[in-house]
């Protein structure tokens, strides 16, 4: 038995050598094959990732370009809100100035007529002034020659003093001297 089991032996090594063999060239024919499927995977696989890293950039940059737009409207929004403002700090300021305008007129005018009605005062003092120093002087005996002196000194302080005219103080004083 020992030369039928050499026989199967080399038989059955016979029948793996054909079987490696046919492996072999199976492997070897298909290797190309393999290596078309292999690339022809990889360059898919490639292009699929390829496509995936541009889809993220456009995303990316469409996300970049919206929070730029937004951060330009959030601007403009700030930059209107702040004109806004300014043109309300302005108007109030104007108001105030309008106000106090208004205040320093109404109290200039009451100064003013404080000023008339003291100046009307005075006037009034000066004219009863006056009247009382004519109607004296009118009293004053104008025979009298002794006292011809002391008229003309009278009426001549009411002329410097500005109580009567140039006017007056000629008439008085004809009186006085006739």
């Amino acid at each position: 038995m020992s030369g039928k089991r050499h026989h199967l032996v080399n038989q059955a090594i016979r029948w793996m050598t054909a079987v490696a063999a046919s492996v072999l060239l199976c492997i070897g024919a298909s290797t190309p094959a393999l290596s078309q499927v292999y690339e022809d995977t990889a360059a898919q696989d490639r292009a699929a990732a390829d496509d995936l890293y541009q889809r993220f950039e456009a995303e990316r940059r469409r996300q970049e370009q919206v929070q730029l737009e937004n951060q330009r409207r959030q601007h403009e929004r700030m930059r209107i809100e702040s004109e806004r403002l300014r043109q309300e700090t302005e108007r109030r300021e104007q108001e105030k100035l309008r106000l106090e305008n208004e205040r320093l007129r109404q109290e200039n005018e009451r100064h003013e007529f404080e000023r008339l009605v003291l100046a009307n005062e005075v006037r009034q003092r000066e004219l009863a002034q006056t009247a009382a120093l004519l109607r004296q002087a009118e009293r004053v005996e104008y025979n009298n020659g002794t006292d011809i002196y002391e008229q003309l000194r009278a009426l001549g302080q009411l002329k410097d003093n500005g109580i009567l005219t140039e006017k007056e103080f000629q008439r008085l004083k004809k009186r006085v001297l006739n």
